[in-house]
């Protein structure tokens, strides 16, 4: 039996990649490349499992495309948030049709980690938006506590999908359909998205000065640039 396992062992090791050694190594000695909190890392950590710790996108060109276009969607990412585009793009220049995995196996694999950071927070931010919902609640209790204010927030607090969604999504390349399918109230989503294109897309807005609160038939000198401004 014993030799039975050495022989798997062995196996394993001989068909695993310089790039599966390296990114195996990174999920279980360096945590801080997977992120400053620990329920981030465990979250990372998971979903590596589920692939048994091979790469997630390294290899999965259209996968890599979609969640590329997704990160510069504002019906996603309505910010522009760099959501860890910025470090992935210091490597991405290793991407090609006919790369090596067992070189450049460093490299690699923080771009893969830095995908998959981009993927996780993209899809924190879609159903949580950037509440921090335990600064929230700190604030409610101490209106409470220091001024006697009853405070009641509308809105619930949201968990994220599963490791198990999340993968799903990679393996059925799925990842625009899945993003889609956690927005929260898309038709009243998809509207003040086109609100807010519309509005940042105006360009040389005449300020309107304020000189005191306007009432239906006043007169007012400003009145001519509101309505130039309600033109628009």
């Amino acid at each position: 039996m014993r030799l039975l396992l050495l022989f798997t062992l062995l196996l394993s090791q001989l068909w695993s990649t310089q790039l599966d050694n390296r990114l195996l190594s990174i999920l279980q000695n360096e945590p801080q490349v997977l992120g400053s909190y620990t329920s981030d890392q465990n979250v990372i950590r998971s979903l590596y499992a589920i692939n048994k710790n091979k790469p997630l996108w390294i290899g999965h060109a259209q996968n890599i495309n979609d969640l590329r276009e997704a990160l510069q969607n504002p019906y996603f990412n309505y910010k522009f948030k760099d959501f860890y585009q910025s470090q992935a793009e210091q490597y991405s220049y290793l991407l090609n049709n006919n790369m090596n995995l067992d070189e450049n196996s460093q490299e690699l694999a923080l771009l893969d980690i830095a995908f998959t950071k981009s993927y996780i927070t993209l899809v924190n931010f879609i159903v949580k938006s950037d509440i921090d919902w335990d600064k929230v609640s700190t604030k409610i209790s101490e209106l409470k506590e220091l001024k006697d204010v009853e405070a009641h927030w509308e809105m619930v607090r949201k968990s994220s999908p599963s490791s198990s969604e999340l993968f799903s999504a990679i393996a059925n390349h799925n990842i625009p359909g899945f993003l889609r399918s956690i927005t929260p109230l898309p038709q009243r989503h998809q509207d003040l998205i086109d609100a807010l294109l519309f509005y940042q897309g105006m360009r040389d807005i005449p300020q309107v000065k304020y000189g005191k609160d306007l009432k239906a038939g006043d007169q007012h000198p400003f009145i001519p640039d509101i309505k130039k401004r309600f033109a628009l």
